[in-house]
């Protein structure tokens, strides 16, 4: 196991997190990372490991540390009753805005076209439902290494309160489940 002497294990561990987006008129702010796992994704339905491995509401687990190398989103292919995003909502969503924020103060502000789908990215939506006509959408190579790379990494230390805003400037159509990784290493407390 590799370990830090005297502080942890250091491990390479992303933390994500899964925003539901409902069909509704905007501008809207989506805080990712402020709901742990157990807590509610939506209505009744509670976070699994399918949507959060965050264990705490915006903070670490005690004693521990994360580097943020690298950030990503995606939207997932299906949600409730076999909803589906269509094309305008994926547009929709590529020119919105994301921020990395500590406490207040914003460490990361991009656009959200600009931070791809880390491997996990639809490539066809359906316009109809039908699906007689196919689009094909992504930003760019559907890969694992596809993420927006900070070329300083950003530290989340030990009880430091954060979290990811995702402003969508207008309206949605069809419900969505988002998720939101930051990529890189956590140091964790030895057990």
């Amino acid at each position: 196991m590799p370990q830090l002497q005297g502080v942890g294990n250091k491990l390479t561990q992303p933390l994500y997190d899964t925003v539901q987006i409902a069909a509704a008129g905007g501008p809207r702010t989506f805080n990712f990372f402020s709901v742990p796992l157990n807590g509610v994704l939506v209505g009744t339905t509670l976070k699994t490991l399918a949507e959060t491995n965050l264990v705490q509401a915006g903070k670490l687990e005690s004693g521990s540390s994360f580097e943020i190398q690298a950030l990503s989103w995606y939207i997932h292919e299906e949600i409730a009753a076999g909803t589906r995003p269509v094309l305008v909502d994926y547009i929709e969503l590529g020119g919105g805005f994301i921020e990395l924020k500590f406490g207040t103060k914003a460490f990361l502000q991009l656009k959200s076209a600009q931070v791809p789908g880390g491997g996990a990215e639809l490539s066809y939506y359906s316009n109809i439902a039908a699906a007689a006509t196919e689009y094909h959408v992504n930003r760019g190579v559907n890969t694992i290494q596809n993420r927006f790379y900070l070329d300083n990494p950003i530290l989340i230390q030990n009880n430091e309160s954060f979290r990811v805003e995702f402003t969508v400037p207008s309206t949605t159509t069809v419900i969505m489940d988002v998720t939101m990784t930051l990529w890189g290493d956590l140091v964790a407390p030895v057990n």
